[in-house]
């Protein structure tokens, strides 16, 4: 798969999906990966992400948190976000990644699941509120 392809780390092994809700009720399956040194992806390759930060002992079986959420080229703005150091600031563990070329559908997504995970917002996340 072209998804496979683009997104693993290596070429043995295909990352987990999550879905992750939005507001609307829509939910939206992530390719998962554990943030490591070498991790890193195909720069042409567009989509949605989310930095994350697992909680293990939240919940029976631990919660994810959404650190930032975005929209865009997935290596490049994984890179950016790696240098500017906001992401691990606030804990993230997790990159999730969803193919996605179409930029109307991206910024939709982007915001229906910001709506529903308000603590990617500072102070608490590193997305900024509109208008401030």
């Amino acid at each position: 798969l072209i998804v496979e392809i683009n997104l693993k780390m290596d070429n043995t092994k295909t990352p987990p999906k999550v879905s992750w809700p939005g507001f609307s009720s829509s939910s939206y399956d992530f390719y998962q990966f554990e943030i490591t040194e070498n991790l890193s992806f195909d720069k042409t390759v567009t989509g949605n992400y989310i930095f994350a930060r697992y909680a293990p002992f939240d919940g029976p079986n631990g919660t994810y948190y959404a650190v930032y959420i975005g929209q865009g080229l997935i290596g490049e703005r994984f890179e950016a976000h790696k240098r500017d150091g906001c992401v691990f600031r606030h804990g993230a563990t997790h990159f999730l990644a969803w193919l996605n070329n179409n930029e109307n559908s991206r910024r939709a997504i982007e915001s229906d699941l910001l709506a529903m995970h308000t603590e990617a917002y500072t102070p608490y996340g590193c997305n900024i509120r509109p208008g401030g």
